[in-house]
């Protein structure tokens, strides 16, 4: 799998490495991989899928949509490419949905006609 670190991905990484914060290097490494491991999740990945006799195989995850097309695989009567969202991308997605509707700025509302035949 071909991924390219991301500034954001890297930049704890690199805070990491120039603070004395850790007593030694085994310390140190482990910090790094906690933080490369979180920064992964925050990522979208795609997963390739294929269907053989019956049998739904998935193979690995891919960063891009394109690469997990691109996925070399055996023969299989049907394919698919499914994204995988990121822990980061549901909570994202999930506070959109719970946000209370844009106003749309259209002017006064309209005001209430009065039945036809009503008193006066």
């Amino acid at each position: 799998m071909n991924i390219t670190p991301r500034k954001s991905e890297t930049d704890p990484i690199v805070q990491l490495l120039e603070s004395d914060a850790y007593p030694d290097a085994q310390k140190l490494a482990e910090a790094i991989v906690k933080t490369a491991f979180d920064a992964l999740l925050r990522r979208e990945w795609w997963l390739t899928v294929v269907d053989v006799d019956g049998l739904t195989i998935a193979y690995g995850l891919s960063p891009t949509e394109r690469q997990a097309e691109l996925a070399e695989l055996g023969g299989g009567f049907r394919r698919m490419v499914l994204p995988v969202a990121s822990a980061q991308g549901t909570l994202q997605r999930q506070a959109t949905l719970e946000a209370p509707p844009k106003s749309s700025n259209t002017g006064p509302e309209p005001r209430a006609r009065k039945p036809r035949g009503s008193a006066r």
